[in-house]
């Protein structure tokens, strides 16, 4: 995994698949500061060569997935993980080799105590890569194709 720095900002990008038990080791983690009772929205900002190659996962803190037994922690460094749900139009912007679109990532529906957050993403698969994660309070909806526009326009300040 690397960094890439290419005009209008960086992304980290898997260049390489991994076996799939180390894709709990090739990630990488957002950070944001949540209030107790609010209710958040996230998504990332994805790439791959195809939609169909888009296969990722992640964790967000006091996330959890449905499992027999009961609930299972998908907390960041845990050994479970959700699938990133890549939406039918996804891939409408093609640009640097890849097609890029928003997914959104689950989130409980409120935190009870205030504090950072993180939120992982993980792959065991490479030529993936991974632009913005954005997390909100506010959205009622995906980010734009503007909201991109505007965030690589403040990267480049």
């Amino acid at each position: 995994m690397q960094i890439r720095r290419p005009q209008g900002g960086s992304y980290w990008v898997s260049e390489s698949s991994v076996r799939p038990e180390l894709a709990l080791q090739n990630f990488v983690e957002g950070d944001f500061i949540a209030k107790p009772g609010v209710r958040y929205r996230a998504w990332a900002y994805v790439g791959g060569r195809t939609r169909g190659d888009v296969v990722m996962f992640y964790q967000a803190s006091e996330g959890v997935v449905p499992q027999d037994g009961g609930p299972q922690s998908i907390a960041p460094g845990q050994s479970n993980a959700a699938k990133l749900v890549i939406p039918p139009d996804f891939g409408r912007r093609s640009e640097m080799g890849m097609v890029w679109g928003w997914a959104e990532i689950s989130l409980p529906e409120v935190f009870k105590s205030p504090g950072i957050r993180s939120i992982r993403l993980l792959t065991d698969r490479g030529d993936l890569a991974v632009r913005y994660i954005l997390v909100s309070p506010n959205a009622t909806q995906e980010p734009s194709q503007d909201t991109v526009l505007e965030l690589e326009t403040s990267s480049e300040n």
